[in-house]
């Protein structure tokens, strides 16, 4: 019986140590994607404001 503890008490802090790996992986990940998307607009915005300007 205290062998199926050990085993699922392993598999516990294994699974919940691997989540929190990939939940950090992904949340960074997901930061710096969403701080490139935000550049891009900004850069697409000036353009269409710049290229505004130039018609008469």
């Amino acid at each position: 019986m205290d062998g199926w503890i050990l085993f699922w008490k392993i598999t516990l802090i294994t699974t919940v140590t691997i989540f929190c790996g990939v939940s950090l992986v992904v949340a960074i990940g997901g930061f710096f994607d969403v701080k490139a998307m935000f550049k891009d607009i900004d850069e697409e915005h000036e353009e269409e404001q710049n290229s505004g300007d130039e018609t008469p």
